[in-house]
């Protein structure tokens, strides 16, 4: 994200919302922009993806979070679609991957 021009994000980003907490992986505050890895370990069976999706639903329209979601792919692969949609979402124009 840093490479790409994006702003510093915070790292676990603590949320209390109707006396839950909830975490983000990397949260532009100011933006409320999150952006979260789901690895295949933990977010890749049925129970996992629904998990998600209602935790991240909740915060998008209870609190107007807004999320992008890397997999090992998006991050690590050739695609810059993960930055770029970032970028969108901050209005910030990205740096194209150079690796």
């Amino acid at each position: 994200m840093l490479d790409a021009g994006l702003p510093r994000p915070a790292i676990a980003h603590h949320i209390v919302h109707r006396g839950r907490n909830y975490w983000l992986d990397s949260a532009f505050v100011e933006r409320k922009v999150a952006a979260e890895y789901d690895g295949r370990e933990f977010h890749s069976d049925e129970g996992d993806v629904a998990h998600d999706g209602g935790r991240r639903g909740q915060i998008a329209h209870e609190l107007g979070w807004a999320f992008v979601i890397g997999t090992r792919e998006r991050i690590f692969g050739t695609d810059d679609s993960f930055e770029r949609e970032l970028g969108d979402l901050m209005s910030v124009r990205v740096r194209p991957r150079t690796w």
